[in-house]
Order: C-alpha cells, then sequence, then structure tokens
C-alpha cells in the first residue's frame, strides 16, 4: 500500500522533523539539490556526491585525480535506475552501480530537470539543452534561463530572469510563446511546478503564482506566504503544495492557507534550496545548514504554535459532551471541541493561570484546582471559587452523598456547601492522614482512593486497604476500571492487576515494573496505554491477563517516541502529575511538559512497505569491494565483512535484519538493527549471502538481497596440491617399501654367508684335528698350534672352565689328597 503524505489536517509544525548536519557525518552544509535513485539510495548535490542509506552519509568521488572534491551543481535521476551529475569544472556524469561515465560535453553551470519519456533537461543559464541517449537534440536560446518543466504533450514551459522579454515560455514545437509583466507575470521567475488539477505554479521574487485558465493570480506575505522571493517548489501526492522560500523558511499552501514552518521551529535553514518527497511521503528540505526530513505520524501535538496558551500541561479531563477540558502550568485552562481551542484565562475570571487537577461533575459543571490553592466550579460560563483554607487540591471525586476533595497529606474532604469537612464512611472510618493523589468512582458507586499509603477501597460504609502485603508497593497514581472489572492500577513501582480479589504485578516486565506509570487508558483495540517516566507505550490487554495468569512469561510492548510525534518521550512524575484522558471519540490525550499529544489508536499509521534491501559491499581485510556481482576472495584472507543496507527513511532504526551464508551458517542469524555480517577465516568454496529485513512495523522483505563469491583456497588446499602431495605420498611409500626390501635381502646375504662359515667351521670340528701327543696343543688350517681351549672356543660356542682330575690331583698334590681321602 503506497505511503500517504503529509496530512493535511496538520499545521506544518505539528510534522516531526528531523534533521542532519556536519555534527551526523554529512561531508557539507549547503546542498544544492536532491534525488533518488531507482535502487532506493538518496542523493545530495553539495561539496562533493553524496549518498545516503538513511542511516549512513557516504560520499561518492567522480575524479580519479586526487584533490578536494568538486562542487556537484545539480542531479536528476536517469530512466535506467542511474543518477545524472552535473559537477562545476568536470561536467556532466552518469552513475550507475558504483560506475561513472562521462557524458556530453557541456557548460558545467546551471541545473538538470528531468523530463518526459527519458529526456533530461539542462538549463545553464543563456540556453535549453534537450539530452536524450547521451547526446544533445536540441537547444533552445534564452536570457537567464533558471527552470524548466515538460508537460506530457510535449508543451516546454522556461523560467527565465528577464526583465525585458518576460519571465515565463512556453514552447510548442517551434512556436514560442513569452508572458511578462503586462500578464501579470513577474519578469523573474525561479522554478516552475505542475499541480494535479493542472495549474502551472511560478516561484518568482515577488511571490507565488498561479497560472489556470490563461490566468495569472499571484500571492504574497499579505496572504500568509512567509517569504515572497520563492526558490523552489513541489506539489505531493495529496495535492499540498510546499513552497520553498530565501528567507522565510518552509510554507505548506492548501485550501487558500498557508503554514509555514521556519529555522526557528528546528528547520535547517530559512533559505530552503531544494525539495524531494520520497517513496514512503516524506518531504526532504535542504538549504544552507544541512537537510531536515518531515513525515506525517500517529500521533498530533499542540504547543504555542498551535494555540496553547503554554507548553506546559498538566491534565488532559475529557468531557462527556465530546471536548477536552485541558489545565497548564502557567496558562490556566482550556477546552478543545470539534477542532477549537477555548482558553479560559483572567479575562474568564481566574486569578491564578497554574491549574492542577480537573474534574467534570455529572451536573456538567467543571471543577479545577489551582496555584492559588483554591477550587473552581465554571458551570455555563459562571466562576465560583471555594476558599481551601490555602491547601493545594491535589484529586477531585463525586460519590453517591456528592464531591470528594483530596488535599495534600491531609486526605479526604467532603464539601458541603461552601465547606470542606473530613471524609467519614458510615462505620467511623475515615482518611485524614495520607496524600492522595487520585480518586475513581467504580461502576458500582464504591470510590476507589490513591495514594502514599496504597490503595483503599470505600464501600458499604467502610475502608478496605491494599497495602504492600496486599501487593501494593509505592504510589498510586492513576486507575482504570475495565469493562471485565478487572481494575488496571498505576503506580510509582509500574502496573498492578486487581482481579477477582487478588493483586497481580508484572515483575521483570521492562517498562511493567521498573518505572513510575503516570496514567494508564484503554483504547477500543483491547490495549492499555501508559506514560510514565521512560515511555509513553501500548501493550495488548490480552498479553498482560496471559502472563498475570501464568500462560505466558512476558509481554511485548510498543514503545512512542518523537518519530511518532510525540515532542517529549517520557513524563517526568512531579507532586501533581500529568494525567492523560480519553474523548468520547476514542482518542487519547496527553499532556507533557512540552505540549498536548493526542493519537486516535484506531487510525495509528502503520508503514505497509516492505523495506527496499541491498549488498552494499564486500569488505576482505580492510580492502573495500563493491557488490556489484559474483566476486572473488583472495586466498588466505582473514576477515570477511557484508554490509548490507535497508533504504527505509519512515523509521530506519526500527529496522531489523537476519541473514545467513549458504554453505557456512546452518540457518538465519538474527542481527537486530547491525548493518552488517562477519566471517573469519571461511574455508575455501563458493558462498551465497542473503539478507532480509523487517520495518518497525513488522513488514517483513522476504525476496531480500543477495551476494555470491568465491573464496580462493591457499596452496595446501587446493585439489591438485592435493593430488600431488597424495602421489608423492605413494611414491614415498613405493620407496620406502623397495629400500626396506633391499635392506632385507641384504641381510638375508650376510646372514647365509654367516651360517655357512658356521657351518665350515662346525664341519672342521667334525673332521681330523691334529694334537700334539704331548702338550696336546691342537694345530689350525694355517699351521699354527693353539691351546686346545682357545681353538675350540674359536670354532664352537662353547665356554671352559679349570678343575683337576683325582688322578692328577694324587700325582701332583699328594698331600692334599691323602688329607681328602681322611675326610670321606
Amino acid at each position: 500500500m503506497p505511503a500517504h503524505a503529509l496530512d493535511p489536517s496538520k499545521a506544518a509544525t505539528q510534522y516531526p522533523l528531523e534533521t542532519w548536519g556536519t555534527r551526523d557525518s554529512l561531508p557539507a552544509h549547503t546542498i544544492a539539490g536532491m534525488a533518488r535513485t531507482g535502487d532506493g539510495y538518496l542523493w545530495f548535490a553539495t561539496r562533493g556526491l553524496v549518498r545516503f542509506d538513511g542511516v549512513t552519509f557516504a560520499r561518492v568521488d567522480l575524479a580519479s585525480k586526487p584533490g578536494p572534491p568538486p562542487l556537484i551543481l545539480s542531479v536528476a535521476p536517469a530512466d535506467d535506475g542511474g543518477l545524472w551529475i552535473l559537477a562545476q569544472s568536470l561536467g556532466l556524469f552518469h552513475y550507475k552501480d558504483g560506475v561513472t561515465k562521462p557524458g556530453p560535453r557541456i557548460n558545467a553551470v546551471g541545473f538538470l530537470r528531468p523530463g518526459r519519456d527519458g529526456n533530461l533537461w539542462h538549463v545553464p543559464g543563456d540556453q535549453v539543452m534537450r539530452i536524450r541517449n547521451g547526446t544533445v537534440e536540441r537547444r533552445l536560446s534564452v536570457v537567464q534561463g533558471r527552470d524548466v518543466l515538460e508537460d506530457p504533450d510535449g508543451t516546454l514551459w522556461i523560467a527565465a530572469w528577464d526583465a525585458a522579454q518576460g519571465g515565463l515560455l512556453r514552447v510548442r514545437g517551434e512556436e514560442v510563446t513569452r508572458y511578462s509583466a503586462a500578464e501579470g507575470v513577474d519578469p523573474f521567475v525561479s522554478v516552475l511546478a505542475r499541480g494535479r488539477d493542472g495549474t502551472l505554479w511560478l516561484g518568482t521574487r515577488k511571490g507565488l503564482t498561479a497560472f489556470r485558465e490563461g490566468r495569472f493570480v499571484t500571492y504574497t506575505t499579505r496572504d500568509g506566504l512567509s517569504d515572497d522571493f520563492v526558490t523552489t517548489l513541489l506539489e505531493d501526492r495529496d495535492g499540498n503544495l510546499w513552497v520553498g522560500t530565501a528567507g522565510g523558511g518552509l510554507c505548506r499552501f492548501r485550501d487558500g492557507v498557508f503554514s509555514s514552518v521556519r529555522q526557528a521551529d528546528g528547520l535547517v535553514d530559512d533559505n530552503v534550496t531544494a525539495l524531494h518527497e520520497d517513496d514512503e511521503g516524506g518531504l526532504w528540505v535542504a538549504g544552507r545548514g544541512g537537510v531536515g526530513r518531515l513525515r506525517s505520524t500517529s500521533f498530533t501535538t499542540y504547543t504555542r504554535r498551535e494555540g496553547l496558551p503554554v507548553d506546559s500541561v498538566m491534565e488532559a479531563y475529557p468531557s462527556r459532551d465530546g471536548g477536552v477540558w485541558v489545565s497548564t502550568y502557567g496558562g490556566g485552562l482550556m477546552r478543545f471541541k470539534d477542532g477549537l481551542i477555548t482558553p479560559y484565562d483572567t479575562r474568564a475570571g481566574l486569578t491564578n493561570l497554574y491549574v492542577g487537577t480537573v474534574f467534570e461533575a455529572s451536573d456538567g459543571a467543571v471543577w479545577f484546582g489551582d496555584g492559588a490553592n483554591q477550587l473552581s466550579r465554571l458551570d455555563r460560563g459562571r466562576l465560583k471559587t471555594f476558599d481551601t483554607g490555602k491547601r493545594y487540591v491535589w484529586a477531585i471525586a463525586e460519590d453517591a452523598q456528592g464531591l470528594v476533595v483530596a488535599f495534600p497529606r491531609q486526605g479526604l474532604f467532603r464539601l458541603q456547601g461552601d465547606r470542606f469537612v473530613p471524609y467519614q464512611t458510615a462505620s467511623g472510618d475515615v482518611l485524614n492522614d495520607m496524600s492522595i493523589r487520585v480518586l475513581q468512582r467504580g461502576r458500582d458507586g464504591s470510590l476507589w482512593i490513591g495514594g502514599t499509603r496504597g490503595l483503599i477501597h470505600a464501600a458499604d460504609g467502610r475502608l478496605t486497604t491494599y497495602a504492600e502485603a496486599q501487593g501494593v508497593k509505592g504510589a498510586v497514581f492513576s486507575l482504570l476500571e475495565d469493562a471485565d472489572g478487572t481494575w488496571w492500577i498505576a503506580t510509582s513501582t509500574g502496573l498492578l492487576r486487581f482481579k477477582d480479589g487478588a493483586m497481580r504485578r508484572f515483575d521483570d516486565q521492562p517498562y511493567l515494573s521498573d518505572n513510575s506509570i503516570v496514567t494508564v487508558l484503554e483504547d477500543d483495540n483491547g490495549h492499555l496505554w501508559f506514560n510514565s517516566t521512560k515511555a509513553l507505550a501500548r501493550v495488548a490487554k490480552a498479553d498482560l491477563n496471559a502472563y498475570a495468569d501464568g500462560k505466558n512469561t512476558s509481554v511485548a510492548i510498543r514503545i512512542f517516541t518523537a518519530r511518532d510525534g510525540l515532542k517529549i518521550e517520557e513524563i517526568r512524575t512531579t507532586p501533581t502529575v500529568q494525567r492523560a484522558g480519553r474523548s468520547v471519540d476514542g482518542r487519547l490525550w496527553f499532556p507533557t511538559p512540552r505540549g498536548l499529544s493526542v493519537v486516535d489508536p484506531r487510525h495509528l499509521l502503520r508503514d505497509e512497505k516492505a523495506p527496499p534491501l541491498l549488498v552494499e559491499q564486500l569488505v576482505v581485510d580492510g580492502l573495500v569491494m563493491p557488490a556489484t556481482g559474483p566476486l572473488v576472495v583472495s586466498a588466505g584472507a582473514e576477515k570477511v565483512e557484508i554490509r548490507y543496507a535497508a533504504l527505509s527513511y519512515t523509521t530506519p532504526e526500527r529496522v531489523t535484519f537476519r541473514y545467513r551464508l549458504e554453505g557456512f551458517d546452518d540457518g538465519w542469524v538474527e542481527a537486530g538493527t547491525r548493518r552488517s555480517a562477519f566471517y573469519t577465516k571461511l574455508p575455501p568454496g563458493r558462498y551465497r549471502f542473503q539478507v532480509r529485513a523487517t520495518n518497525g512495523d513488522g513488514v517483513t522483505n522476504d525476496v531480500g538481497a543477495s551476494l555470491s563469491f568465491a573464496q580462493q583456497p591457499r596452496l595446501h588446499q587446493t585439489v591438485w596440491f592435493r593430488l600431488m602431495l597424495a602421489l608423492a605420498l605413494v611414491g614415498a611409500a613405493v620407496g620406502v617399501h623397495r629400500l626396506r626390501v633391499r635392506q632385507l635381502k641384504a641381510r638375508e646375504r650376510e646372514l647365509t654367508a654367516r651360517v655357512e662359515e658356521a657351518l665350515a667351521q662346525v664341519k672342521v670340528l667334525n673332521g681330523l684335528l691334529p694334537i700334539c701327543a704331548s702338550c696336546k696343543k691342537i694345530r689350525d688350517d694355517t699351521g699354527y698350534w693353539n691351546q686346545m681351549e682357545t681353538y675350540i672356543h674359536d670354532h664352537a660356542p662353547v665356554e671352559f672352565s679349570h678343575s683337576i682330575c683325582p688322578d692328577c690331583m694324587v700325582k701332583l698334590y699328594p698331600d692334599y689328597a691323602q688329607h681328602k681321602a681322611a675326610q670321606r
């Protein structure tokens, strides 16, 4: 579903305005032009060509030689999805997918304007040139041309700065018609725009001129235009005409009424140089101080610019007739009804403009307390004041017996006539020592009282207290009874549910248990809304009940910020809290120190457009490679970073991503808002990177974007290296085997020789041995006589020991032999 343009029911100052400048890394302050290309990028003509993806600015180099970036005079989208660029001193270029190509040679001055059927018009000042298919096809001579507009039928309108011949030219074929001051046209026309209703709009140095049905009508500062010198024009998709001026900022013109936004309201500059509407309905405004973006949001905030006497709002109390009573800190009381704001201040009889709590009684009278410590009653325009005895009024309610009022640290009182008497139940219970913050009457007529002592229920003539022992911690600020009879309790320690006599906290749930909740409201869609010291938030009541009943373990909460139209994102709890209210028409009204914010929960804006996605770059060990096709990562790469972008400009900080690298990741990686994927030491192979994105409203781009690349292997990781290594191992194994075989065969030969030698020796011992008859020596083969022991030891595995036989003992040692014989 296409995005809406800026809601015309809002004043121009009520659109959220986000700005960027050099503090946000925008390379230069002054922006001469803007354009969006087919891939979704936004381009700025400034000191250098700058690309923006909603988060990051990147300068694109056009010149190959070093030096300061050139001044970009103008940019325009090309019909092939690329970009035409006019650069001072360099000329015309065409840029697409990271490739810059020079265009036809033209004077590097003037402006570029897209025409019909792929035409590109160049307005260098002294002529108008049509460029088609990269060549100049037509030239028209003019005096100080400033702008050109081509109608669908081919009619050409030229804005000129020509006092002599007129500021507007119409060219039909060869016929040229000039319009000058005689026809009601200022001779100095700077810009042209065509409205949807056929009106030709002219921006001049003396105002805004409409040309329709042959008549010229001019609007100036006397009609509400903020400045007469008009510099740029744009009509958005809903028919709002936006007028940029040289000194009055930006104006919106609709139904004959001008509404302006100026630098004092946050605009980057009162000298507007360019306007651009993006695909999501946002309006980009450029000037000498940077660039800003206006867009529609769910919340509408009223401040002093929109009619409030002051910005600090205390309480919003809805009345039964559809209006809303609003109290302020210093501006008195106001009433919102049917789009009108009616003030009640000193002119209405108020003696003090610091108004706090407000209450509408059953008879239609409005009661309120003020900074003069008095209670006032406003009934049919008549004001009556009651003396409270210098006591500030904290809360007002009504029970069956009449009006009850709470005073600080003094408890609850009932108004009887003109006197305040202590509140007392039928059983004698009183509340005289409690700081009461809220009074709420239940559907059954009973009174619920919240304050520093917890929660007290006044029913059946007695008081029932719910304090810390019953689960109520801290002070109670707000009470809500829903259609089921369940009470929702906003306290200084979070949100509570009281159902069927049981109190339930939402412990460990962000925003529900860790901050002071000021007000809790219910819408028609089954959600509870609350403002707190941390945020303004919405949560489904079904989720709260499921958590309180133990059916789930968490609660999903939607947080609203300045991007949703709030002037402030949290409510500071003060002695008098800022209480919100729900009007009869279902709208919710949230007071803040910076205005009154209103939202219709039935018509929350939702971004139905899936965020455009692309993969921008592959970064390998710090070397950037444009993601223009299949890429090759060199062998040995340590770190690979893949950068991607979602070209959504509505809430880019809420876009979340998931990615996977086919061939490496087992599943999808949840990246949150991170816009890069990192990998270390990828194995060699072919990979396909895929990324998907989901915008802040849960709409997902399931098609996603992808990039294929190959990781080259190192030398030892290549197939041929592994094959050669395998062959080498096989060869080595064969060589080792052969060497072992040779070694075994040599050993075999050696052993064989030894065996043969041993056998030969054994044969010698078995044969005839020459022995000396006297000394018993043996003669060897060489003729040498050896001791018998030596010869046998060398020729046989025999060891010898020496002893003496008995005969030799008698012969050699007769005495010893006789002694041994006697021992036996």
